[in-house]
């Protein structure tokens, strides 16, 4: 046997807790050179600090705890072995010594390249050349789906596809037929005069019988259960065995159900379930995604004066603008947002002129800084505007948004204006702080890459509600062509490593309506790190004042339909004294 690949859902799948028990084996009864590779060498060390120690004292291993006999806390030396901890990250780690038995935690996480000296799972294996009798072992949730001969997905499907691939059978309780368990097989019942959910009703359905479970049932199945190889002709000589969150003893199925409810209409959510708790990889629908499906999803916009009405329904505008040179323009898209960051497409605008004169940044201010009518009367203001700062014209983009970063608008409230650089790769989309100030101008480098995943997994929903993009019928075939441009897929760049990259789907896709779709979000997402509660601000829109501007320029302030006119009258906007903004309480309006 080569090796072990373990795929697990998260709390309760015992990922961590296998590979921790796999060293204590080694170390007590065949004593051998050990590495642990976790995704960060700050994460090898959470791990030899929180699980590794308290185990090693608790089971009495030959292990000294003490730097003098040459252990620290990412090497350990007992009799016969030694046991080192390094992260995916660091070449060195990896390339260090000779290694028996390797260990490898959570490989979809692994970054593509340790520094520049490639594949770290590569490196890992190398080490292992010298031994005849080599094991290793692979314990990770999954990632996400590619080809079913195992190309093109995540590591944990290409691993996955080497193996046996055992999956855990259990009896039914009446009918002794055995299954793995599947998700869909959870049914659970609703109320029937308002028609919801009713988690704490959920039940396991047999496949064959159709005898519901409840979790007690559910749980003597499991002590019954076994793991039945599905995939027995495989050569490889490796072994795999997955486990679904359904299959783990403890695991009730109603705090299941209500995180599968919460996570509907939110594509990364729904991604995260299925990886952590029905231990699946998920499916991209990049490729599925064309102009036909979003031209056959527009809707009607209404228009107050030729400029399109703000939904009832949303809180905040925000604006993302891209800078082009051939020919050139300045793009932008204005986009409204609802609860669950339901959106509305409100415009897309196009710009022309030079953008090295100052004229077309006048005209790209003016615009920005006009108002949207609201269904149900008065105005609203764009909240939130993103500038790509990293294309054309970079120092004329610094020089628009240094003196805008924070701007009063007509109706008391405020207009951030955010200095973006994007840059590929995993993570957050919006980062904790800024990188570096250009001349007292924050700059804030944001994560492309989940951004689009993100977009593209709500242009899959087919139902309004959270998450859902709402298009209008201002926008035509080369716009959406845009907006679905690109695609991701594993590539090779120059020095042989492989990395997850999004590329046009074609040559000659003007790609900017997705680049400002982009921009247009990480803008909300900079409000939200400024304190903007999208969710608190839609609950207070039945309540919040209707801002009316008068005909002669000055503006008036009109009391929503709830409130009477001799409402108390708003209080005048304050400077804050000790912080640089303020509290989140009517953020919109001061």
């Amino acid at each position: 046997m080569r090796g072990v690949c373990f795929i697990a859902c998260s709390q309760g799948g015992g990922k961590t807790e296998t590979l921790i028990n796999t060293v204590g084996y080694y170390v007590d009864h065949d004593p051998s050179p050990i590495l642990l590779v976790e995704p960060t060498v700050e994460m090898a060390e959470a791990l030899s600090k929180d699980r590794l120690v308290p185990m090693i004292r608790a089971s009495g291993l030959p292990i000294a705890d003490s730097r003098e006999s040459g252990n620290t806390i990412r090497h350990k030396v007992f009799p016969g072995g030694h046991l080192t901890l390094v992260g995916a990250n660091s070449a060195a780690g990896l390339s260090m010594r000779p290694i028996r038995v390797l260990l490898l935690d959570e490989i979809d996480r692994f970054p593509s390249s340790a520094g520049t000296e490639g594949d770290p799972i590569s490196l890992a294996e190398a080490r292992t050349s010298a031994f005849w009798n080599a094991r290793k072992v692979v314990a990770t949730s999954p990632g996400f789906k590619g080809d079913p001969d195992g190309k093109g997905g995540s590591r944990s499907w290409s691993f996955w596809h080497m193996t046996d691939r055992c999956e855990f059978y259990v009896p039914c309780p009446s009918c002794e037929h055995e299954q793995f368990l599947r998700w869909e097989q959870i049914h659970w019942e609703k109320d029937e005069a308002t028609g919801a959910h009713r988690p704490e009703t959920a039940t396991y359905v047999c496949e064959a019988c159709g005898e519901a479970w409840e979790d007690r049932q559910r749980y003597a199945a499991i002590r019954r259960g076994a793991y039945r190889a599905t995939n027995p002709g495989s050569e490889t000589g490796w072994r795999g065995f997955r486990l679904p969150a359904m299959a783990v003893l403890g695991r009730a199925l109603e705090p299941m159900v209500r995180q599968w409810l919460q996570a509907q209409g939110h594509p990364e959510q729904l991604k995260a379930f299925k990886n952590t708790v029905r231990a699946e990889w998920y499916e991209e629908h990049y490729h599925a995604l064309d102009e036909t499906g979003l031209l056959s999803r527009r809707e009607v916009q209404i228009e107050v004066g030729g400029v399109p009405e703000v939904p009832a329904v949303c809180a905040v505008v925000t604006a993302g603008v891209d800078v082009q040179e051939a020919p050139a323009r300045v793009e932008v898209s204005s986009w409204a947002w609802a609860t669950g960051e339901e959106s509305w497409l409100l415009e897309h605008h196009v710009l022309l002129g030079d953008p090295a004169g100052p004229a077309l940044w006048l005209a790209l201010d003016q615009y920005l800084r006009r108002p949207w009518p609201r269904a149900g009367g008065g105005v609203d203001y764009t909240r939130g505007v993103a500038i790509d700062t990293g294309g054309h014209h970079t120092q004329q983009a610094y020089d628009y948004c240094r003196p805008r970063f924070r701007q009063l608008t007509p109706d008391g409230g405020s207009t951030f204006t955010f200095a973006i650089k994007g840059r590929a790769g995993p993570g957050e989309i919006w980062p904790r702080h800024p990188s570096r100030q250009v001349k007292h101008l924050p700059m804030w480098p944001i994560l492309v890459d989940p951004a689009k995943e993100m977009i593209y997994g709500r242009l899959g929903l087919a139902t309004p509600g959270p998450g859902y993009v709402h298009l209008p019928t201002t926008v035509d075939e080369r716009w959406c062509k845009g907006l679905v441009g690109e695609k991701a897929e594993d590539v090779v760049d120059r020095k042989g490593r492989t990395r997850r990259a999004w590329v046009p789907k074609s040559a000659g896709v003007r790609l900017e309506p997705l680049d400002c779709a982009v921009y247009a979000y990480a803008a909300l997402c900079g409000l939200r790190a400024m304190g903007f509660d999208l969710e608190l601000e839609v609950a207070k829109l039945p309540v919040r004042l209707t801002f009316v501007p008068v005909a002669s320029g000055t503006p008036a302030v009109a009391p929503s339909p709830t409130e009477s006119a001799a409402g108390p009258a708003r209080p005048a906007y304050r400077e804050p004294k000790h912080q640089w903004i303020e509290s989140s309480r009517d953020w919109l309006r001061r």
